[in-house]
């Protein structure tokens, strides 16, 4: 299915006339079919799923930090966490809130349930 969306985006592309955006957003959308990809082929069992939850949740927790460092110790009105710009900060937590709450709620213990719950919120907040 990413395929046929790689090729649908690569044929409006082609129709669009400033080609440089299209091919820029074309080249994003091969970057995420990559990590797509590779995620799919590492997550094998739940041993793994766990393991790169884990990590997703580890990254939330970091970056949430490093975040409200820049807002209440650097005193800066638009922080953009570990990355270039604040609008990578926004889409990054977009992005990890809704995959950090599933796994919230999928999660049987209530210590990771909570973890998790509360790693949404902090996704969300940035």
């Amino acid at each position: 299915m990413l395929s046929i969306f790689f090729l649908y985006c690569g044929l409006n592309v082609v129709a669009c006339h400033p080609r440089l955006y299209g091919l820029f957003e074309l080249t994003k959308v091969f970057r995420g079919l990559i990590v797509f990809a590779t995620a799919a082929f590492y997550v094998r069992s739940e041993r793994e799923m766990h393991l790169f939850f884990h990590a997703l949740l580890t990254a939330a927790f970091a970056v949430a930090i490093y975040s409200s460092f820049e807002r209440y110790g650097l005193h800066l009105h638009r922080v953009s966490g570990t990355f270039i710009h604040p609008n990578i900060l926004s889409q990054y937590g977009c992005m990890l809130a809704p995959a950090l709450l599933i796994y919230g709620m999928m999660s049987q213990r209530v210590t990771l349930r909570v973890l998790y719950l509360f790693g949404a919120a902090l996704a969300a907040a940035q």
